[in-house]
C-alpha cells in the first residue's frame, strides 16, 4: 500500500511537536550529564575518603551517598521526561495514521486484548501468569470487526534448592501480535491451525503430532502437502475443518505465514478467528532521536499498521461466502 499521499498531511499536523521534542532532548542531555557526573563523583569521594577517614567513616559514606542519590534523581528525571513525551508523540502519530489509513478505528495505547479472550482462543497450552498488553486497535475494517494488540504472555515456574529456598522465575511463551476478527460464520466445533515443527521427520512427525495434548480435537489430514508441511490442523469436526480450509484459504494462510514468519497460529471458535503472530520487537514505537515529523519514521509506522490491518485482506475476511446460522 502506498502511504505517501497522506504522510505529508500527518507530518504537517505533527510539526508543532518538534520544538517540544528538541527541548526534551536538550533537557535530557543536561540531566544525564549531571546525573552521571554526580554518580561518578559520589563513588570517587567514597573511595578516596574512606581510607583517610577510617576513624570517622560516616562523613565519607554520606558524601558518596549524596552523590549517588543526586545522580539517580537526575537520570530518573531524564528517563521520565523522555517517556512522557514519547507517549504523547506515539498517541498523536497512531491516531492520525489510523484515521488516514482506516477511518473509524479506535486506538488505546495502554489497553489490549483481554486475558480471557487470549486464553479462550486455546492457541497455547500454558495459561498466562503474567499478561501484559499495549496498543489496542479495534473497530471495523471493511465489513469485518477486528480487535488486535501486542501481547506479552509468561508462565511461572518455582524451584526449590537443597536448602529449601524457593525461587520463582517467569518464562515468555508468547510475545507478538494477537488479533481476533469476525469470521461471519458460527462454527459447530473448534478448529486450530498450529505450526508444524516436526515436518522434517516425515511420517514419524505426523504420528507424533497426532499424540499432542488436544485429545478432543484429532489431527486432521489434508490433501495439500505444502500446507501440511507448514501447519498441523486439529479439529473437533473434520468435515467442517475441510469446509473452512478450502484450497484458497490454505493458500492465503501460507502467504500470511511467508509475510510474517513461521510461528503463526490460528483458531476458529464460535464465529471468530484468532491469530497469534510472534515477532521479536515492538510495533508502533517512535524514537526520541528522530524528528517528530520524520517522514521515514511515519512511513515505517504506517507500514506496520498496514501489515496488521492487512490480515483481513490476507484471509479474505470481507468476502461473505457464508451466512451466520
Amino acid at each position: 500500500m502506498e502511504y505517501d499521499p497522506f504522510i505529508q498531511r500527518v507530518r504537517d499536523e505533527l510539526a508543532p511537536l518538534e520544538p517540544q521534542r528538541v527541548q526534551v532532548v536538550a533537557a535530557n542531555r543536561s540531566d544525564r550529564f549531571i546525573g552521571f557526573a554526580a554518580l561518578g563523583l559520589g563513588v570517587v569521594l567514597a573511595l578516596v575518603m574512606l581510607p583517610a577517614a577510617s576513624d570517622t567513616p560516616i562523613p565519607a559514606f554520606i558524601a558518596g551517598a549524596i552523590g549517588v542519590i543526586v545522580g539517580i534523581v537526575f537520570l530518573h528525571r531524564a528517563h521520565s521526561r523522555g517517556a512522557t513525551f514519547l507517549g504523547r508523540l506515539k498517541y498523536e502519530m497512531m491516531r492520525r495514521l489510523l484515521d488516514a489509513i482506516q477511518p473509524g478505528l479506535q486506538y488505546d495505547p495502554a489497553s489490549g486484548i483481554p486475558k480471557s479472550m487470549f486464553t479462550a482462543s486455546r492457541l497455547f497450552s500454558q495459561t498466562p501468569d503474567r499478561y501484559n498488553v499495549e496498543d489496542l486497535i479495534h473497530g471495523r475494517v471493511g465489513e469485518t470487526d477486528i480487535m488486535l494488540s501486542e501481547v506479552h504472555a509468561q508462565y511461572r515456574s518455582t524451584t526449590t534448592d537443597s536448602k529449601g529456598r524457593r525461587r520463582t522465575t517467569y518464562h515468555t511463551f508468547f510475545r507478538g501480535l494477537f488479533m481476533c476478527a469476525d469470521f461471519h460464520k458460527h462454527f459447530r466445533g473448534t478448529l486450530r491451525v498450529m505450526p508444524n515443527r516436526t515436518s522434517f521427520l516425515g511420517g514419524l512427525g505426523r504420528a507424533l503430532n497426532a499424540l499432542r495434548p488436544f485429545s478432543s480435537e484429532p489431527l486432521v489430514r489434508l490433501e495439500d502437502a505444502g500446507f501440511e508441511k507448514a501447519f498441523n490442523v486439529f479439529a473437533s469436526d473434520d468435515i467442517e475443518a475441510r469446509y473452512i480450509l478450502s484450497p484458497g484459504m490454505m493458500r492465503r494462510m501460507l502467504d500470511l505465514r511467508a509475510r510474517w514468519n513461521d510461528d503463526i497460529r490460528l483458531s476458529f471458535l464460535e464465529s471468530s478467528v484468532c491469530i497469534a503472530i510472534e515477532h521479536g520487537g515492538d510495533f508502533f514505537e517512535p524514537a526520541l532521536n528522530r524528528p517528530a515529523d520524520s517522514q521515514q519514521q511515519l512511513q515505517r509506522m504506517a507500514g506496520e499498521i498496514g501489515a496488521c490491518l492487512g490480515i483481513v485482506e490476507d484471509l479474505n475476511l470481507n468476502t461473505r461466502i457464508w451466512s451466520k446460522e
